[in-house]
């Protein structure tokens, strides 16, 4: 993969205008296919204007779109394979019994919130989409529904110590930015929900990366 920043002129005057840019190509192991993503001028609002966080996601969503109308399917290894992302089943009304088993069976893990025998509500709720290595809480009687964990700040965290966080406060984590291209060397720089708020045990919290060594 090939990621730049350049800058450019307008009017022939020169500034802090940028072009970020991603270029990649696939299939890995035997490349046919090339693909160069120019953004001009790109909003820094994501945490960064890098090529790797701000035109890196849209190569992987093209790419990932066009390549099955190719005849290119995807290939993931074993690690590759666990991080996919699941619609979680809808467990509301099961026995906790039932509910463990069924999300379970989706390779996501469970944690249950207060003593009753069965499921009142689940965060995140029956079809949304979240890790496949994610957790569903489940809460089983009127007080646990109250429950809020206080999100913590990802910011300068690597992926691995995002992840380790957010599993330590009950919550889970979506990655973006240079943290979908799955690029080393990169650290958070924005999260979707704010640091220090509270939130409902279970939520996902999208956390997006910048390479901290990228060069403009």
């Amino acid at each position: 993969m090939d990621k730049d920043n350049e800058k450019k002129s307008i009017d022939g005057v020169e500034g802090e205008y940028y072009i970020a840019s991603y270029c990649g190509f696939a299939p890995a192991d035997n490349p046919q296919y090339a693909l160069l993503i120019f953004v001009d001028e790109p909003d820094a609002s994501v945490g960064s204007y890098y090529g790797g966080a701000v035109a890196g996601p849209i190569f992987s969503q093209v790419m990932g779109e066009v390549l099955p109308y190719l005849g290119v399917d995807a290939k993931y290894d074993e690690a590759d394979a666990a991080k996919l992302d699941v619609k979680a089943q809808d467990v509301t009304g099961k026995s906790v019994a039932d509910a463990k088993a069924a999300l379970q069976s989706q390779g996501l893990s469970t944690e249950v919130q207060g003593s009753g025998d069965s499921v009142l509500i689940q965060i995140p709720q029956g079809g949304q989409s979240m890790p496949k290595d994610g957790t569903v809480v489940l809460f089983t009687d009127q007080a646990s529904r109250s429950t809020t964990v206080e999100v913590p700040d990802f910011s300068g965290m690597t992926v691995s110590e995002a992840e380790a966080t957010a599993a330590s406060h009950h919550l889970n984590i979506e990655l973006a930015g240079a943290g979908e291209t799955g690029s080393s060397g990169i650290t958070a720089s924005g999260q979707s929900a704010t640091a220090g708020s509270k939130v409902t045990p279970g939520t996902i919290v999208t956390v997006t990366f910048i390479e901290k060594d990228t060069v403009m």
